[in-house]
């Protein structure tokens, strides 16, 4: 229970500060990102892990309490900040129900799935016991690090709850990925209805104990829910600088991270042009901080992307099987539901009515991203089959964003088929004006 506290207490207050600074967010993400990023950079300069979070949470107490009501602004914590009083209570159970009973499972189950345990908490439990982000285990001299070079914002967030408990329990950190997925649930409702949105927490890919759910050490659920936000932040057409966070957070949580990145980022600059240099103060940050750390550990994973690119004119034959393994996998379900299924059908409809400027944007998104990973699957060395069947549906979880986007906004147009808010570029519009779909 002492690691849920500081979980909900402490990253709800960064993330309510971080609120204040950049004018809006979900705060349980927003924690989380900061928290992790501030963590990298000072792990990086062997500045100790502990004055470091005690400063951060003092000066994020300090701008909550200078901006008002501290008990008023997080004693609910970041679930209840986020539930609109305005709205119906029905969607609002509906959400919490499958998120309680996560909380409920994360605190009795230990954590099972090899790759957390392999892998992700094995680096949390490094970075807390070491205090170094390039200490022995990163160098391979106190015990083998497979995966040596992949990038540690959750591990550090991870080792951040750990150290501050006392304790390197699997059991302190299980509930992150839970309140990540209830903190997004929640900022999502805007863009997406509070149907759509309270339905992904259902989706048995999130809930239930597949590879990558919120019962797992899997890192999934932070990127894809990065990924959203950097999302929705290009819909509203809002903030660059906060679109930058979320862009410096995502290449900072998973390989993933950096190419869906490059691509939200290519989006952005279609958006915003030259007010897109407020997000780059974050990205750089981000950038530098994932190179000059992998330039100090040691080299263990296997060829990067980058590398095997050139074979992929020979590859051609994977192109096919890999588009239908993706859109296979997207179609079961066992691990999907109808949410897939539904998506796909929302983006038919949206282009069918010419709806462009709806659909355009999270389509490009989903469009470029697959295309990525549909190359990932065409060059590895792995058995293509078995590639497939042990990450498709975690690759799948990275676009839970855009996806929702879609359904909500077929479900909007039904009602309203004035053109899409997001074709007006006037930064002076309403906010709630710019905001679709509304629930």
């Amino acid at each position: 229970m002492i690691g849920l506290l500081i979980t909900i207490i402490g990253f709800s207050v960064v993330g309510t500060s971080m609120q204040r600074l950049l004018g809006g967010g979900a705060r349980f993400l927003l924690g989380v990102g900061t928290v992790g990023v501030t963590l990298y950079v000072t792990l990086l300069l062997h500045i100790p892990m502990i004055p470091v979070l005690v400063l951060l949470f003092l000066i994020s107490l300090l701008i909550v309490w200078s901006a008002g009501d501290l008990a008023r602004e997080w004693s609910a914590g970041d679930l209840a900040r986020h539930i609109p009083r305005n709205r119906p209570t029905l969607p609002t159970i509906v959400t919490l129900v499958p998120i309680l009973a996560l909380l409920f499972a994360g605190a009795i189950l230990p954590l099972a799935d090899f790759d957390g345990r392999a892998f992700w908490v094995l680096k949390a439990k490094a970075i807390a016991t070491e205090g170094f982000v390039d200490g022995p285990f990163f160098q391979g001299q106190s015990s083998w690090n497979p995966k040596n070079e992949y990038p540690l914002l959750v591990p550090i967030v991870n080792a951040a709850v750990m150290t501050a408990s006392g304790s390197i329990d699997d059991l302190t950190i299980r509930w992150l990925p839970i309140l990540a997925l209830g903190s997004l649930v929640f900022h999502a409702r805007k863009w997406v209805g509070v149907w759509v949105a309270a339905l992904i927490p259902w989706v048995p890919q999130f809930a239930v104990l597949h590879e990558g759910s919120a019962l797992t050490g899997y890192n999934d659920i932070f990127l894809g829910a990065f990924a959203a936000c950097a999302f929705f932040e290009l819909v509203e057409r809002a903030s660059p600088l906060r679109f930058g966070f979320w862009l410096a957070f995502l290449i900072l949580t998973k390989n993933e991270g950096l190419p869906f990145a490059l691509i939200l980022l290519g989006a952005g600059i279609v958006v915003w042009r030259e007010r897109i240099i407020r997000a780059l103060i974050p990205l750089l940050t981000a950038m530098v901080t994932l190179l000059v750390w992998k330039g100090r550990v040691d080299a263990t994973d296997d060829d990067p992307l980058l590398s095997l690119l050139p074979t992929l004119p020979e590859r051609l034959e994977r192109f096919g099987p890999a588009v239908a393994g993706l859109l296979r996998h997207a179609f079961e379900l066992d691990r999907w539901g109808l949410f897939w299924i539904a998506a796909f059908a929302a983006a038919t409809f949206l282009v069918v009515r010419r709806e462009w400027k709806t659909a355009a944007l999270p389509l490009s998104i989903i469009g470029a991203m697959s295309a990525v990973y549909v190359a990932a699957y065409m060059v590895t060395a792995w058995q293509l089959e078995d590639h497939m069947e042990a990450s498709a549906d975690r690759l799948l979880m990275h676009f839970i964003g855009p996806a929702a986007f879609l359904i909500g906004a077929l479900a909007q147009s039904r009602y309203s088929p004035a053109p899409h808010p997001q074709t007006e570029a006037s930064p002076e519009l309403d906010r709630r004006d710019r905001v679709s779909p509304r629930p």
